[in-house]
């Protein structure tokens, strides 16, 4: 069970690095996502309406962003399993939400 959670925890990682730095990237005149945490998504959208730049690709983006933070759990850890085995079955996959984040960026 450890190893499990170990290697949720290093995917969580690896996604939202790779998340962060496509969005920055995109979004190189706004201010930067910092975390994939549902906070750390609303602070961002604020400083993109603070700056006049959410629009509606950002909305989306935002949406999408969202989805990953739930779906990634970013805001679990690692001392209890937040989600029931059958929440996890039903949740969409955080690559199959990565591959729609990249369709909706590029």
């Amino acid at each position: 069970m450890k190893k499990g959670r170990h290697r949720r925890f290093e995917q969580r990682i690896r996604t939202e690095r790779e998340v962060l730095s496509l969005i920055n990237q995109r979004f190189a005149s706004a201010p930067p996502l910092h975390g994939l945490t549902l906070s750390g998504i609303d602070y961002w959208k604020s400083q993109l309406v603070a700056h006049n730049l959410f629009d509606g690709t950002a909305e989306e983006v935002s949406r999408q962003l969202e989805a990953m933070s739930r779906s990634l759990r970013m805001e679990a850890d690692n001392s209890r399993e937040v989600f029931s085995r059958e929440e996890r079955r039903n949740m969409v996959s955080s690559s199959t939400l990565l591959q729609e984040l990249k369709a909706l960026i590029h």
